[in-house]
């Protein structure tokens, strides 16, 4: 099944990965996967929030264990802060 996923503006991420991009993925397969196939750390996977706006355009925020579902958006950020 295919999933879309964005990596927002501060993550870094392989050289040949656009920003926004889809990504094929087996049934039952969570998010922390998919981002340790990509070549993020546990470290690096905690620390990001993770969010999902579904086929149904509800978005909600989602943890590690989050298993995809088919048409899936999969937002991908870090908590930024400022003073």
């Amino acid at each position: 099944m295919k999933v879309n996923i964005t990596l927002m503006a501060l993550i870094k991420r392989p050289e040949d990965l656009p920003r926004i991009f889809s990504w094929d993925v087996e049934d039952n397969t969570k998010i922390k996967t998919v981002l340790t196939d990509l070549g993020y750390n546990s470290q690096e996977i905690r620390m990001f929030q993770l969010y999902v706006t579904n086929s149904n355009g509800e978005a909600e925020k989602i943890t590690r264990n989050y298993i995809l579902q088919e048409g899936d958006e999969i937002f991908v950020t870090i908590p930024v802060g400022g003073g």
